[in-house]
């Protein structure tokens, strides 16, 4: 495998502009659970952000799993639980056959698979980031972090 392109790993105008703004507005940081919602169900940072506040999640703390899963109902989100061997599947022949798992930068290297008009809210180690129509809008993108789950919106929002 070769090394992953520096010109990948180049954050999305999305992840960037909500970054700044969460900083700037809400002096906030450790909120990778709410900037992901946001991107990845196109709901207003400020939304998710209250309704993660009203299931207990303290401003600059990380955010729990019930408090992101409670939140998502309140918001009217809908998720299913998608395993990352169900991509791998999916992935050239030679690939498919060698990895065992889903990193952060296979959206650059398989974009045709990851390319499929859906949106997901991907979990990996302390972290979590959305992929929008096979982009990574979060930091990781290009690096090689491990993914341990992925959940696929059903019901993408689409507001703004």
């Amino acid at each position: 495998m070769g090394r992953i392109n520096k010109e990948d790993r180049r954050q999305t105008v999305a992840y960037e502009d909500m970054r700044r703004e969460s900083r700037a507005m809400w002096n906030e940081n450790n909120d990778c659970v709410v900037m992901a919602i946001s991107l990845a169900c196109n709901i207003p940072y400020q939304k998710v952000h209250k309704a993660l506040a009203d299931q207990g999640r303290k401003s600059n703390k990380g955010t729990w799993g019930y408090q992101w899963t409670n939140a998502l109902k309140e918001l009217g989100v809908e998720t299913e639980t998608v395993k990352p061997s169900d991509f791998i599947k999916q992935y050239p022949k030679g690939h498919r056959d060698k990895l065992k798992n889903v990193t952060t930068h296979h959206m650059d290297r398989f974009p045709d698979v990851w390319k499929d008009g859906q949106n997901y809210l991907i979990h990996i180690r302390h972290h979590m980031l959305a992929v929008v129509d096979g982009v990574n809008h979060d930091w990781s993108k290009g690096r090689a972090c491990r993914v341990d789950m992925i959940y696929r919106i059903k019901n993408p929002r689409g507001e703004s």
